[in-house]
């Protein structure tokens, strides 16, 4: 499945990389830079990977459990329909959700020490990516910082806001179309 959802996200780039990166020219303005945009869009096409990544290592003994938790919420989070930045079927709507993986990559990262594979190459621009990603989303970014720390310390009255804010959504949805 995250290879299927790595190949839709690298036709998307090259069809809709035009509208990605007007986007991301909206919401920064004068401060637009090239590197954010390619930065951000790196950070959305490494999505796949990150999370396979995150599976992987949160197996390992040395990641703490409220860590290793965080690898389920991500998860939960990716499949879950109701985003920080609303998924309107554009490329610009993976933002968020790779930022939070990004995030928690870091994290387990962290607890695993001296694990070095060629394929963790992939991720040394990943800080750079992440302050891009901060540049582009503050406020959404400052949330799911937030409730990833919230999380960490056993606490998931933010996560479960934003999920049961997806319910009442779609209740409302379901019955205006009836």
């Amino acid at each position: 499945m995250l290879k299927a959802l790595k190949n839709q996200l690298s036709l998307m780039a090259i069809e809709y990389g035009d509208d990605y990166a007007k986007r991301i020219r909206q919401r920064l303005g004068r401060r637009h830079k090239g590197l954010h945009i390619s930065r951000t869009l790196n950070l959305v096409l490494m999505m796949p990977d990150l999370v396979a990544r995150c599976s992987d290592l949160s197996g390992s003994e040395r990641v703490p459990s409220p860590v290793r938790r965080l690898n389920g919420f991500l998860l939960t989070y990716l499949y879950h329909p109701i985003d920080f930045v609303p998924d309107d079927g554009s490329l610009f709507g993976y933002l968020d959700d790779a930022y939070f993986v990004g995030r928690v990559f870091e994290k387990v990262r962290e607890h695993v020490p001296g694990v070095h594979t060629a394929a963790e190459e992939l991720y040394r621009d990943l800080p750079r990516s992440l302050e891009a990603a901060r540049v582009v989303l503050p406020e959404e970014s400052r949330q799911i910082d937030r409730m990833i720390a919230e999380l960490e310390d056993g606490r998931q009255d933010l996560f479960h806001r934003l999920m049961n804010k997806a319910r009442v959504e779609h209740g409302a949805h379901r019955a205006k179309e009836e």
